[in-house]
This record gives structure tokens, sequence and C-alpha cells, in this order.
């Protein structure tokens, strides 16, 4: 790779394939959540949940779900975040309240179905929160109390365990590094969680169901890992984030079904395809950029700019990454204990800053951007799932590899200063990046 940073007219074609993959899912996703509008009016349950909660259970029970902070990207991605905002607003909610998890409160509120994403989201016949963040509590809280909607909570933890050594064995022999006690304890509460759902929903849970997706489950997570390492080994890189983004996150939301684990297979059949033909994003990259943060959903062509300017691709995101060494895990007999571990395991993995260093030195990444969303206090978007330490960006930098930290929000674009944000990312990649790389990207010793 060269080292100039100089903004230069780079002709970029993506290939069919990326255009094709991502607009198949999209489709695919439409088609479903019209199917789902039909069920639930046909008196289906439907169940809206936090990400952190396990949607393998409400698969078991034939319950209909959707993920809270998915359902918020629709919205953003249709630019109707702002109006959203304004009807809670209108309707006596404070005017700070988290835009990436009210949502699906206020989409109850459309009446226009002109303006409805998708056609609108249906009622919820329960929801289910993740605990760790009061916000989203409290946002369920008012949720439940504004359509009478009955709401349960679940623990979300990270083990405290250093998993700098230890990542590649984890997702095998999860059951050697996480205390039995907090496993136990997860699959406590899931069993509450169950109950509750059976309850409220009429429907019964299926242990044989419910190993049959914890296994095409870890199947899909399996495909991730092999698609993750494929793109960090590969130069120039073959995807960028713009393209891996919807090729991971829609199949991740219907994980556990045959259709998701066929599209992960597809994405790393397609991927290898494409590496072995010798294709890339951008076929004069110069720079191999980590993305730390929520994905951009209200604006993935943002990406576009420094790939097409300065040659720059964004090869690794936690999407993708957090698939292969988070949601990855082997079953131990016991599907309720393995999906206890899945869920620990993410929050372990996703808070743990050495992982990220680990990630940035493997794919030999040029540098870091770092999206910060601000404080829940100014409306900015969840932090405590999505947000990076100071420790984190601390590290990298004690590293030695650069770092540029920026603040926007990805559904909200009133909280994006696209043309600001452009400017100061291609600074770093000029005066930071370049000169990093051009040294051979050296390393700091940490120990």
């Amino acid at each position: 790779m060269t080292n100039s940073a100089k903004p230069t007219e780079i002709p970029t074609k993506k290939p069919a394939y990326s255009q094709n993959f991502a607009r198949e899912n999209a489709a695919y996703n439409r088609e479903w959540f019209k199917d789902l509008q039909q069920r639930v009016k046909g008196g289906e349950p439907f169940a809206y949940v936090h990400i952190n909660v396990p949607l393998e259970i409400f698969r078991a029970m034939g319950i209909n779900v959707v993920v809270n902070q998915w359902w918020s990207s629709v919205v953003g991605a249709k630019r109707k975040t702002l109006r959203y905002k304004n009807m809670l607003k209108e309707r006596g909610y404070r005017d700070n309240m988290c835009d990436y998890c009210s949502s699906g409160l206020a989409s109850l509120m459309e009446t226009d179905p002109e303006e409805a994403p998708w056609g609108g989201l249906p009622k919820p016949t329960v929801i289910v929160s993740g605990k760790g963040c009061s916000a989203v509590e409290k946002i369920f809280d008012l949720f439940s109390e504004e359509y009478g909607i009955p709401h349960i909570s679940v623990d979300v933890a990270a083990s405290p365990i250093s998993i700098s050594d230890v990542v590649s064995d984890l997702s095998e022999n999860w059951d050697k590094y996480y205390d039995q006690r907090q496993i136990t304890a997860y699959v406590e509460q899931y069993r509450d969680l169950i109950a509750f759902l059976e309850q409220h929903t009429g429907q019964v849970f299926s242990y044989s169901k419910f190993r049959e997706i914890m296994a095409l489950a870890n199947e899909q997570e399996t495909y991730y890992q092999k698609i993750r390492d494929l793109i960090l080994q590969s130069q120039p890189t073959p995807l960028n984030i713009a393209d891996q983004l919807p090729a991971t996150v829609i199949p991740q939301w219907h994980r556990g079904t045959e259709w998701a684990r066929d599209r992960a297979k597809l994405f790393y059949d397609n991927t290898k395809a494409m590496v072995d033909a010798g294709e890339a994003a951008c076929k004069e990259e110069k720079f191999r950029l980590m993305w730390l943060g929520v994905g951009l959903w209200q604006n993935l062509g943002f990406y576009d700019h420094f790939r097409d300017n300065y040659g720059a691709v964004f090869s690794w995101n936690e999407y993708l990454a957090l698939a292969a060494d988070g949601y990855r895990v082997a079953s131990n007999g016991d599907p309720l204990e393995t999906v206890a571990a899945r869920m620990v395991n993410v929050m372990t993995v996703v808070r743990n800053d050495q992982w990220y260093l680990d990630q940035a030195i493997a794919g030999e990444l040029d540098g870091v951007v770092l999206m910060g969303l601000g404080s829940i206090s100014e409306g900015g978007t969840c932090g405590y799932s999505f947000s990076r330490p100071a420790t984190t960006v601390s590290l990298l930098k004690r590293a030695g590899i650069p770092v540029c930290e920026i603040q926007g929000d990805p559904v909200n674009p009133a909280r994006f200063d696209e043309v600001g944000l452009k400017a100061q990312i291609g600074k770093f990649i000029e005066e930071e990046v370049a000169p990093w790389q051009a040294a051979g990207r050296p390393l700091n010793n940490l120990k």
C-alpha cells in the first residue's frame, strides 16, 4: 500500500455481489415485516425486546419478535427519527430521551400510514428490556404505561475476566472461564422470562425446538467468524463497512432460523469468491480503518466519501466481529446454560479493551474512528451497550495506534454534522494515519 493521503478521486465500482446481496437481505426483511403485521392482526403474539435479550427463547415459543435497536435503525434509515422525537415532545415526554431507544415508544403514536416506516410497528403483546441502562429501563416502563403492555426486564452483565489471551478459546470452552454461579443466575431469570411469556402470550416453551434453534444460531455465528477472519486477512479489503453491515445485521436479528444460517453461509461463500477473484471494495486501497461504534443507519453512504477520496476502507466493524467472538458459543448440553453463556459472552467481549487492540493488530489496521454518542442527558444514544470507555481509547493510543474520536448520532440527522465530520476524519487520515502507516505501523510495548 502507498502512504500518500492526499485526497484524490479514486473511481470505484461496487461489486455486483455486494449490491445484490444487500438488496436481497433488505427485501426479505421488508416482506418478513409485512407478514409480521398480518400475523399480529390475526392474533399472533408479538414481543418487542432490547438488544441484549435472547431471541432464541421467543423463537422456541413461536412468538414473533423485533429488536428495539433494529427497529430504530429502520426508523433512522427512513429519516423518521426527528418526526418521532417531535411526537414524543408533543405528548409531554422529555425532549432529551435517547433517540435510539425511544423510537418504538413513538412508533405506536404514528397515525399516518404514509409516514410509517414499512407500514408501522404493530402493538406488542409484551415488551422485554435489558437491565444495565437506566434510560432504557425508564423508556420501556413508559412504553408499558402508555399502551398497557406487560413488561419484564432481564439482566445484562459482563463477566469480570480478562479475555486478551483466551478470546480464541472462549467460544468453545466458555465454561472454563465464566463463573457457574453467574450462568446459573441467568438461567433462573430466563426461566422467569419463559413463565412470563407463557402467562401473557399463551405460548408454550419447547426444549426440543430450542435446541434446534440454538444449533442453527451457532452455525450462523461460525460463518461470521470465518468471514471476519477472511476480511481481516485479505488486502485489499473485499467489502467496505456499508456492504458488511446489511449482510451481517439483518440475518443476526433472524438468528436461529434456517434463512439466517443460509444467508451467513452465502455471505461467506460470496466473500471468499470475491477474494479469490481479486475483487475489492477499493482497488487502490491505501488505508484500512476500524469503525468503532454504532453503524450510521441514517447515512450508510457516509463511508464511501473516504473510500472515494482517500482510498480509506473501513475493514472492521464490531457487528461482524462481535458475531464472530461474542455470539458464537459451543453447546454444553443444556441449551438454557448455553444461551446464558452467549449473552454473558457478548457483553464480556464488547466491553473488553484488549479485544479491540488485538483486532486492530490482527487486521493490520491503520487507524481507528470511534464515534461517541453524546450524553444521555443531552439526548444522546444509549451509552451502556454502544459507547466505549475512555480506557479503550487510552489502550489503543498507548499502543501507538491513531484514534479519531468523533461525536454523532446513528439515527438523528440533527445530531450528525456530516460536513464537519468528513473534514475531521479526512484531516485525521492525512495527518495521523498516513504518517503512522508510512513509519511501518510501529507499536509500543504495553507490558
